[in-house]
């Protein structure tokens, strides 16, 4: 695939996601993907396959009563797309939440492979009390 195919494959799975449809975000992964969100937050760590990654989405939807995403740049080189995100919203307990990162996604053969996902570790601190960490 070339760069516009995959930042065309990554946008679509991103979209898919937040909007509920984890199945079609799935279909656009490989069976073995990695999913890696570094630091000791309880949505740290790496996911593992498909059904990890189903959980750590689901998982997201339960922590905001409301979430808007920005997408603020789309980039890619290859087989690597870098997603450039901001997102505000209200947390399940009342708070606000506002947050930005950056996601980095591998395609290999017209499938996503694997993902490292940063964001600014000290705002996304106010939701390890309501992530369900499994």
């Amino acid at each position: 695939m070339d760069a516009e195919r995959n930042k065309k494959l990554v946008k679509d799975t991103w979209e898919a996601f937040w909007r509920g449809d984890i199945d079609a975000g799935l279909a656009n992964m490989s069976d073995d993907i990695t999913w890696f969100t570094p630091g000791t937050m309880a949505l740290s760590g790496l996911k593992r396959g498909k059904d990890a990654m189903r959980q750590f989405r689901f998982g997201e939807f339960d922590i905001f009563l409301e979430l808007r995403r920005h997408v603020v740049g789309l980039h890619a080189d290859g087989n690597t797309v870098i997603l450039e995100v901001e997102a505000e919203g209200r947390l399940k307990n009342g708070e606000p939440y506002e947050n930005a990162g950056c996601v980095i996604w591998e395609v290999d053969d017209g499938k996503i492979t694997r993902v490292r996902q940063y964001v600014d570790t000290q705002k996304a601190l106010a939701i390890n009390a309501l992530f369900k960490r499994e």
